[in-house]
């Protein structure tokens, strides 16, 4: 499993949800199997993540170069800069699972 988790610190809740959805409806589009926004806590109090999660790198880096080809999520990003602020980016492949 490989999953990569764009991390952002929201100001506008409201604007966010309406965000949120129209950005994971431009990534089904375009064939991410799994997508999930969490809120984080710990040393990442106020913050969330839109995580996108895929079988492995490959599959990631296909929808992603469709996924910032498409003129709906450019548009998006247009429609929403300035939402939230950047707090981080991770990928992460699955080691092992208990």
């Amino acid at each position: 499993m490989y999953r990569v988790h764009y991390i952002f610190t929201p100001k506008d809740m409201t604007k966010m949800v309406d965000a949120i959805d129209e950005s994971a409806a431009i990534w089904k589009k375009h064939g991410c199997p799994e997508i999930s926004v969490w809120q984080l806590s710990g040393s990442a109090m106020g913050q969330m993540s839109f995580t996108v999660a895929f079988e492995n790198a490959g599959d990631f880096g296909a929808c992603v170069d469709k996924v910032v080809s498409d003129p709906d999520f450019i548009a998006w990003q247009g429609k929403y800069f300035g939402i939230s602020d950047w707090a981080a980016n991770t990928h992460a492949r699955l080691y092992k699972k208990f």
